[in-house]
């Protein structure tokens, strides 16, 4: 599982950025343990989800949402050649 965590990282690390990178991560670590606790998945008793799971996930997509609007909200804009145009 650790393979794959750091191999999916990787792929995905180049194209959002280290921040969105992990706030993905730490959103899909959030999701699944409440999944995992409130299902009782791979053996664990099922347990209701509580309010701090609640929060960790909707923080976590919030922080999400706003890393993703900022990076959109701050790119630069497109500038295709510096250097004019061509020389015949």
């Amino acid at each position: 599982m650790g393979r794959f965590i750091v191999v999916g990282l990787a792929f995905v690390a180049p194209r959002l950025g280290p921040t969105q990178t992990f706030l993905v991560y730490f959103f899909v670590v959030a999701v699944t343990s409440a999944l995992i606790d409130g299902f009782g998945l791979l053996g664990t008793a099922a347990q209701p989800l509580q309010a701090r799971q609640l929060v960790g996930v909707l923080l976590a997509s919030v922080g999400l949402v706003l890393a993703r609007s900022l990076r959109l909200a701050l790119r630069p804009a497109f500038q295709p050649h510096a250097r004019g145009p061509p020389i015949d």
